[in-house]
């Protein structure tokens, strides 16, 4: 058995990686376990057609970042066919969202090949072990939790709805399944079996890719199996931030998500106190550059790589889960993984429900089908290790769309700066600056000081799943450990 902590969105996501420990696996093997349970579990908040990013390190491990963003689908396409298979939709969800569903709306998705990859270079155990307790969920059907269910209030009729397959997976008696019933999706156990005894190149080389991109491109999608043979996971150094005795290693460009995460820990610096206000206003430099050089413009990667030159040499001054363990040696994994909104397809006969990257048009800029195929798409996922020099270890992430960064921001340097435990870290009340046709607001949660901001305010009672929702593990310099999900939304921490 190994020593490790592990957080995730669920108790049944945490006692994945739990079991895992128990056979002898590590931090990498349990968070990868954790996670494949929330792709199946999870339902609506993530899906199986998932992209994003795995932050791999530790004091005495080299950080590493695996790339698994979604890409933009259409190589060998005909150009008449893009375009087209988006549906436009709004949701009531976090004071409403514009966004674009449908089989157009699929982008190529990556998690399962980062997935692999990790689990080649760091992998303990056999990966039909990781995989055994998604498997296992999808043989025997799991109940639908809280998250998903209050999600899907407001997203099951415009979104989940719409996909016969996904309808009646949710639908029972002529109403959606609600939380506590039991979901069984058909096919998905099929799909995770294969996933299982021949790896992830079955989605991507065999014939589970083939079912799948032939059924979205009947239905008016454009993912080729040319995109999927010729998706590669992109090995990336990190950015190392230096904040005092700690090192942070955050996801480079093209994501933007460890680039504006890292200028807003720069911004605040790491001496204490921890300013409410020098923690706005960093929020508001970093958000607001991004918003006038980056989400608009034509060529947002360069955007990105001049934002993180920015953050780096000093500005100012200086629908998503999130799994996160430690072990005994120090190794560190943090896995975000999304699906944006969904897409409310479930792909030919595989019960894999996709995402919708290609319709977040807070992430595109507008531009639907507007991207070169095989490009990745702009992502605010920011799987974060940070490491000190008394060998102090914290893996930590979120979900949250573009409050993923200030939550982690609250969160970090309430343990760089303050000393805090992780527990009170991640229960800090927290704040996001939000930009409105009339400017500025400040959300904020009950509790955070907010006396002297000339700007709108929006309250928010007690802790609100708006802030996001982190997931974070840690060992201290003696050994000790901590796992901790955040009560913002219902997640479990284990220490084995």
């Amino acid at each position: 058995m190994n020593i490790l902590a592990v957080s995730g969105p669920s108790q049944r996501c945490a006692e994945a990686g739990a079991s895992l420990a128990r056979a002898g696996g590590n931090a990498v093997d349990a968070a990868l376990s954790a996670m494949m349970v929330a792709l199946v579990t999870e339902i609506a908040v993530i899906g199986p057609g998932a992209g994003g990013f795995v932050t791999v390190g530790g004091p005495h491990h080299p950080p590493v970042v695996y790339d698994g963003a979604m890409a933009m689908p259409g190589l060998g396409l005909d150009p008449d066919r893009v375009g087209g298979g988006g549906v436009p939709v709004h949701i009531g969800y976090g004071g409403g969202v514009d966004t674009i569903v449908g089989p157009g709306s699929v982008a190529v998705p990556g998690g399962w090949a980062a997935m692999g990859e990790v689990w080649q270079d760091y992998g303990h155990v056999p990966w039909r072990e990781i995989v055994a307790p998604a498997l296992d969920h999808a043989r025997r059907g799991f109940p639908l939790g809280s998250v998903a269910d209050y999600y899907l209030n407001y997203s099951f009729d415009p979104i989940f709805s719409l996909d016969p397959r996904s309808r009646a997976a949710l639908h029972n008696d002529n109403r959606r399944r609600k939380a506590g019933e039991l979901i069984w999706v058909r096919g998905l156990a099929d799909a995770l079996a294969a996933i299982s005894s021949d790896g992830v190149d079955v989605l991507y080389q065999g014939d589970l890719g083939e079912e799948i991109s032939r059924d979205l491109l009947d239905r008016g999608g454009i993912i080729t199996r040319r995109d999927l043979r010729e998706y590669r996971v992109q090995k990336r150094s990190p950015i190392l931030l230096p904040m005092g005795e700690w090192t942070v290693a955050l996801n480079p460009p093209p994501a933007v998500g460890g680039v504006a995460l890292a200028g807003m820990l720069a911004g605040v610096g790491h001496r204490p106190p921890l300013s409410s206000r020098r923690l706005v206003e960093a929020q508001m430099e970093v958000l607001g550059y991004r918003r006038s050089f980056v989400d608009d413009a034509d060529d947002w990667r360069g955007g990105v790589g001049q934002m993180s030159a920015r953050m780096l040499a000093g500005l100012g001054s200086p629908s998503t889960v999130n799994i996160s363990a430690v072990d005994a040696s120090g190794l560190a994994c943090a896995v975000t993984l999304s699906c944006g909104y969904g897409s409310g397809v479930i792909a030919g006969g595989s019960g894999m429900w996709m995402n919708n990257s290609l319709g977040e048009i807070e992430l595109t800029g507008g531009r639907f089908h507007g991207q070169t195929p095989g490009q990745r798409l702009m992502s605010n996922m920011a799987p974060t290790v940070l490491w000190n020099e008394s060998a102090e270890v914290v893996a930590a992430g979120s979900p949250g769309a573009d409050r993923i960064t200030t939550a982690l921001q609250s969160t970090l340097l309430s343990v760089i700066v303050e000393g805090s435990s992780l527990a009170e870290a991640v229960e800090r009340c927290r704040a996001h600056v939000e930009h409105t046709p009339g400017g500025w607001r400040l959300c904020y949660e009950e509790g955070f000081p907010v006396n002297g901001f000339q700007m709108p305010l929006r309250a928010f009672e007690g802790r609100h799943m708006f802030f996001g929702g982190v997931s974070a593990a840690s060992v201290g310099s003696g050994g000790d450990m901590e796992a901790v999900a955040d009560s913002r939304r219902v997640g479990k921490g284990i220490v084995v």
